[in-house]
């Protein structure tokens, strides 16, 4: 696909990059308590987050050792009374995103138990699920990667690069529909799910300052046409640029590309050959898809 392809120095330096991250900045706590809603095991709790909902009158709450149950007659019962808490949250300074936004709660198994609001799923460490994808161009025998530059508005990595469309699987979606909606939104892109390749997926789980990342990512591939020109219509990209293989090895290097991007290019490289394979390369990436912070389905 590329007649560039990386020296064995580049492979070690984007590897050590993400390995060095995942242990360094592997910040998923020690200590998490398993959230249980009606005895369905559905997230994770930090102990900041679990002192919190015991102070709240509305809710139900069973500790048990390192577990916390949440009880419920109802989902829409639940959903009011967490909304609630959100705003709790807020009103002490917390960063809540999404108010508005539902999103379904789903088990390991992809069972849908319910919805509730996306603002209440990083304090609670639900499951949420993401869709990206990873878009490109082959134009005089080099590939140029299609990222976007996140506003700097944005709570988690302002200003990083990411991949041209990244987003949550809404209530109700599957992820096809979700990449659809996203790539509209974000970069004006209309896709045909028949030219969307699959790549990977994997899960990831990792502290924020309220709560626990707790996400499944599904990565798809997409070669867009020479004369696609991104637009971003939700207000969530400072400006899109496509480089070529060398100048994203030297963002990710720079540490100035977000690890689940950073993360998608490398899978995406050495599924097409960019960069050697050998039992390092395997070595490393194994390492990084079964650390605490990224791990496979």
């Amino acid at each position: 696909m590329s007649s560039y392809r990386l020296s064995c120095a580049e492979n070690q330096a984007v590897l050590d990059y993400l390995v060095e991250l995942i242990l360094s900045q592997g910040t998923c706590p020690l200590f998490l308590n398993k959230l249980y809603l009606n005895n369905i095991f559905l997230g994770y709790l930090t102990s900041f987050v679990k002192e919190l909902i015991k102070k709240q009158e509305s809710l139900l709450w069973i500790e048990n050792s390192s577990d916390f149950q949440l009880r419920y007659h109802c989902w829409q019962e639940l959903s009011l009374h967490l909304a609630s808490f959100a705003q709790s949250l807020m009103s002490q300074g917390a960063y809540i995103c999404h108010q508005f936004e539902y999103l379904d709660v789903i088990d390991y198994h992809g069972q849908v138990y319910g919805q509730l609001p996306y603002a209440i799923f990083r304090p609670l460490g639900l499951l949420g699920q993401t869709v990206r994808i990873h878009a490109y161009q082959v134009r005089n025998g080099l590939v140029y990667h299609h990222i976007a530059q996140r506003s700097e508005n944005k709570h988690i990595y302002p200003g990083f690069w990411d991949n041209l469309v990244a987003g949550k699987v809404q209530a109700g979606e599957i992820s096809l529909q979700a990449l659809k909606r996203e790539s509209w939104e974000e970069a004006c892109l209309i896709i045909d799910e028949k030219n969307v390749n699959f790549l990977n997926q994997y899960y990831q789980l990792r502290n924020l300052s309220v709560g626990v990342l707790h996400e499944r990512l599904s990565i798809y591939t997409l070669a867009v046409p020479a004369n696609f020109t991104p637009c971003n219509q939700d207000g969530e990209v400072a400006q899109f640029t496509q480089l070529p293989t060398a100048e994203i090895i030297e963002l990710i290097a720079n540490e100035k590309m977000m690890p689940d991007a950073a993360l998608s290019w490398l899978l995406f490289a050495s599924k097409s050959n960019f960069i050697h394979s050998n039992e390092m390369v395997q070595y490393q990436l194994n390492r990084i898809l079964s650390s605490t912070i990224f791990y496979p389905n």
